[in-house]
């Protein structure tokens, strides 16, 4: 956790809205803009695979993409699926250059615009049905 956090620290500008008057990162304390940060790297990081390697045969992976309010994204590794647990196994590696991502929500204090530069890695196992649970490990990467 601490690598990532440090990794967060370097890589990160956080656009934090405290009300629907766009309120900036000055509108959220240390530990709201930690939250905002960390689920804003699932996120970005959710976005990112389901770009390139959602519905791909199982087995190595490379793939890029844009992300949404500009950059890029290379994403890289291992996934495999097991249909019986309705689960797919990941071992992956995302480059992010620039990378942006906004959340608007109905809840102001769940909207973010971040921009991300840096290295992820991602092990563990993703929920593809409802019965199933995700686990995730999300390291940052120097």
């Amino acid at each position: 956790m601490r690598k990532s956090l440090t990794v967060l620290a370097l890589v990160l500008m956080v656009a934090c809205s405290g009300g629907g008057d766009g309120g900036t990162v000055e509108d959220c304390d240390q530990a709201c803009i930690d939250r905002t940060a960390l689920r804003g790297v699932r996120e970005t990081l959710k976005l990112v695979y389901n770009l390139t390697l959602q519905g791909n045969p199982v087995g190595p992976q490379s793939a890029l993409t844009p992300c949404p309010t500009g950059g890029g994204a290379r994403v890289s590794g291992e996934a495999s699926s097991s249909a019986t647990q309705g689960t797919t196994r990941v071992d992956l590696l995302y480059e992010l250059l620039e990378c942006g991502y906004t959340q608007r929500d109905e809840t102001p204090d769940e909207n973010y615009a971040l921009t991300f530069t840096g290295s992820f890695h991602q092990s563990g196992t993703i929920a593809v049905q409802p019965a199933t649970s995700t686990a995730l490990l999300i390291d940052g990467v120097p």
